[in-house]
């Protein structure tokens, strides 16, 4: 029985390091963009919605920027080029409750959508993106810089349901 206990305890410490290992290799990877990057900030959107993805075993993921009246898509990551465009088309927008991205500017704090196809309020167009993609959930985490929310990291899942709070505290 004390060694079982101590099996459960090392696999759960194996697991906890793994996981922060992975938090500071990502980290890592988008300081390294932003040094090589100083005047271009779309390789830095595009790694961390790379990093965000792969964080929180998401199969889409973007960044959008909010410059205080609009919304701008400015990355995305794992769509086809049609679903892609059909997304984009509908960038710039008012921050509205029709997108996860405009509920996290205007919530100014994590939002999620345990469904889409349940989701009323949510934009047809970006329902239908959401279906031709093959997601179900989304998380929107804001972004600030001095008190002023900037834009937002999304992640979506093909399944419906919560993200766990590991994932949403990470993002």
């Amino acid at each position: 029985a004390d060694q079982a206990v101590i099996a459960i305890q090392n696999a759960r410490l194996f697991n906890e390091t793994k996981e922060a290992l992975e938090t500071q290799t990502a980290t890592a990877d988008v300081l390294r963009v932003i040094s090589q990057s100083p005047d271009d900030v779309q390789p830095v959107f595009d790694a961390i919605a790379e990093r965000a993805k792969l964080l929180c075993d998401a199969m889409v993921s973007a960044v959008s920027r909010f410059d205080g009246e609009l919304v701008h898509l400015v990355a995305y990551d794992g769509v086809s080029a049609q679903v892609d465009a059909q997304v984009r088309a509908r960038f710039p927008m008012r921050p509205t409750t029709e997108s996860i991205s405009g509920r996290a500017v205007l919530a100014r704090g994590p939002v999620q959508i345990e469904d889409i196809e349940a989701e009323a309020d949510y934009a047809p167009q970006l329902a239908e993106a959401a279906r031709a993609a093959g997601y179900r959930s989304n998380l929107s985490v804001p972004m600030f810089k001095d008190g002023q929310v900037i834009g937002s990291i999304i992640v979506c899942r093909a399944d419906p349901g919560r993200f766990p709070d590991k994932q949403v505290n990470l993002l």
